[in-house]
This record gives C-alpha cells, sequence and structure tokens, in this order.
C-alpha cells in the first residue's frame, strides 16, 4: 500500500471513530464529522445545495413496504452537500412529543479553483473521506428510522399533527438555508388533538376541506414551508390491530383535499400525497 492510500484509509478510519464517538456521546444534532476538518482544509464558502427532513409520527405503525420506502427514499436523498434531519412526533403527553432522532450534514465538493490550488494528496484523501461520509450519513440515518419505527404505537391516543408540523417547520425547515428542500412526512394523517378531530365514532369521517382549514389559520398554526417539497407516505393507513379493513374512497379524497389546501396555504408544494404507498421517488 502506497503512502498516500495508506494515509487515506488512516483518515477514513479516524473518521469512523470520530463520528461513532459523536453518536455514542450523543451529539444527535451533529452527527457525521467533517472531512475538511479531518484534513486540516478550509471547506468551501457556499450553502448547503439540498436539506432532507423526515418526520415520522408515532402513532402511525407502518408495514414492511412502507418502511422500506421511507428508507429507499432517505439513503437517495443523502448526497453530496445535503443537511438532514430525521424527527419523531405524536401527541404532547407524557413522554410523547416531537423529538430530533439524529440530524447532520454531508459536504460539498472544492470548486475547481480549489481543487487547483490543493495538493494532489490531500485532494485524493479528501475525495475519499467524501464517499466514506455520505455512507455513514446513511447509516446513521437507517439507525435513526429503524428505531423510529420500533417505537410507533397504535395505541398513543392523540395525534397531534398539526402543531407538531408547525413547530419542525418554524425551529428546523425554515431556518435551513439549502437551496432545495425536502420533507418527507410519514403519517396517517389523521389529526386527533384539542383543536380537531378527523375521527367520529371511532371511523374516519367526511372532513370539509375549508372548515377545517380555517380552525387551523384561527388559530395561527399555517406554517412557513415556502419552497419545500412535501411527500406524504401512509396517509389514511389503517391500523394492523383494528377491525375495519376499508376507507370510503370520498373520504380520502376530503382528507387529501384538506392537507392539498393547508400545503397551498403554507406556500409548499405537495408533490405526492401517498394513499398510503408512495408511486414516485422522493426527490
Amino acid at each position: 500500500m502506497n503512502q498516500g492510500i495508506a494515509r487515506a484509509v488512516a483518515i477514513l478510519l479516524a473518521s469512523a471513530v470520530v463520528c461513532d464517538a459523536r453518536a455514542a456521546a450523543g451529539d444527535r444534532l451533529d452527527a457525521v464529522a467533517s472531512c475538511y476538518r479531518a484534513l486540516s482544509l478550509s471547506p468551501p464558502a457556499i450553502e448547503d445545495s439540498h436539506a432532507y427532513f423526515v418526520l415520522l409520527d408515532q402513532t402511525t405503525v407502518f408495514d414492511a413496504s412502507l418502511q422500506q420506502t421511507i428508507t429507499t427514499a432517505t439513503r437517495t436523498n443523502m448526497r453530496s452537500s445535503t443537511q438532514f434531519t430525521i424527527a419523531t412526533f405524536s401527541a404532547f403527553l407524557g413522554d410523547h412529543y416531537t423529538d430530533i432522532v439524529v440530524a447532520g450534514r454531508t459536504e460539498g465538493p472544492l470548486s475547481q479553483a480549489e481543487r487547483d490550488d490543493t495538493s494532489k494528496p490531500k485532494l485524493r484523501n479528501l475525495d475519499l473521506c467524501m464517499t466514506h461520509q455520505i455512507d455513514y450519513a446513511r447509516h446513521v440515518s437507517e439507525a435513526a428510522l429503524q428505531k423510529s419505527f420500533g417505537g410507533a404505537s397504535a395505541e398513543i391516543a392523540r395525534s397531534d399533527i398539526l402543531a407538531s408540523l408547525y413547530d419542525f417547520a418554524a425551529h428546523v425547515v425554515h431556518p435551513s438555508t439549502a437551496k432545495s428542500k425536502t420533507l418527507l412526512l410519514a403519517s396517517d394523517m389523521l389529526e386527533n388533538s384539542s383543536l380537531s378531530s378527523f375521527y367520529s365514532q371511532r371511523s374516519v369521517r367526511k372532513l370539509d376541506p375549508a372548515a377545517e382549514l380555517r380552525k387551523v389559520r384561527d388559530k395561527g398554526l399555517i406554517p412557513d414551508l415556502t419552497g419545500v417539497r412535501i411527500f406524504v407516505v401512509g396517509a389514511g393507513l389503517l391500523d394492523p390491530q383494528s377491525t375495519a379493513t376499508y376507507r370510503d374512497p370520498q373520504t380520502m379524497l376530503s382528507l387529501e383535499g384538506f392537507w392539498s389546501a393547508y400545503f397551498k396555504e403554507a406556500h409548499a408544494q405537495l408533490v405526492e400525497f401517498g394513499k398510503p404507498q408512495l408511486l414516485g421517488q422522493v426527490q
């Protein structure tokens, strides 16, 4: 093994050790170590090109197929120069609340001019380290998803989707300066809170989208999601332990109608409303 490759391997191993140490220490908000810092290089002065957010409803139990959809989408969106956050929510009951499971960022490449001013050995090491960095980001993200899937329960009595989404948008999504933003919202989308309940007599009711939107507007819970691409997976999903086996198409249309109007008012782009499965790619 030549000296350059040996040094690259050492840096990659060091990066992995740093990342694992961060995770063990609970640094879940900055879970991925910097390749530039490891190589004593100045990072490029550019904003993240992409931000990817996953918000999982822990009152919704996802089957294996939907879990795979969420995991695959996350792997696909974990690329160079990406800020990412995986969070869970349910209701403000006991130990159930909105919580960030993991967050971090992968770094962008040097410009051609910056590469021209950097030694070839450092460039080789940097390129290898950044490939490893993306792999590690996928690893910690998938681990966070598995943890979140395992914590889901249909026994949680309430589901504060609207309030949780408002808080997440205000404190995580909106502050991001990334050029593009994608939010994967994994939920049955069935609000059941003091603001409104989408249920009646233990069944999902047909909504009046305009009336429901007025309730949200009157409570000041329309978030600022300007320019965010929204993908919903799990809408209307039946509880696997429920005796119900059917969702009326008109009820599902009214559910989609409300959320379409809601995201439009939030200045977001609802790309796909999976009922429950997504048929296109999350990108």
